[in-house]
């Protein structure tokens, strides 16, 4: 699934950045809710292609939160993660002014088993926030 959000966490962080007039590099941390590697992979390539400097900066938190030493599969709902994430990690950087600014990228996508079943594509959406100090 985190392949098939990826393009809206691209889209969604390419027009914050238009509207902020902002780089990746003007945030501590980029967090995305459960791209898992694939997704944030593509992420990744997404926004190389586009130029964007900072990559380093990116973090997906269901990769944090299922580290590479368990077997979970697929990995956990993109909802969840950037919670937990986000009221858990990303506050207490904040707090700890490990981090100055975050952008907290949520991601989603409408699955249905029927629509799989028919090869129809997968929506996905993506909504982002910037947290500051």
């Amino acid at each position: 699934m985190g392949s098939a959000m990826a393009p809206a966490a691209f889209q969604t962080i390419q027009q914050h950045l238009a509207d902020t007039q902002r780089t990746l590099a003007d945030y501590d941390i980029v967090i995305t809710g459960d791209l898992g590697k694939q997704g944030s992979k593509m992420l990744r390539l997404l926004l190389e292609r586009e130029g964007c400097s900072g990559l380093e900066r990116l973090q997906d938190g269901g990769s944090q939160i299922f580290g590479d030493w368990q077997s979970v599969g697929s990995g956990g709902s993109g909802a969840a993660c950037i919670a937990v994430m986000t009221l858990g990690y990303v506050l207490n950087c904040l707090e700890s002014a490990k981090a100055k600014r975050v952008l907290v990228v949520a991601t989603g996508a409408l699955l249905s088993a029927l629509t799989v079943l028919q090869g129809e594509s997968i929506p996905c959406i993506a909504h982002a926030i910037a947290l500051e100090q």
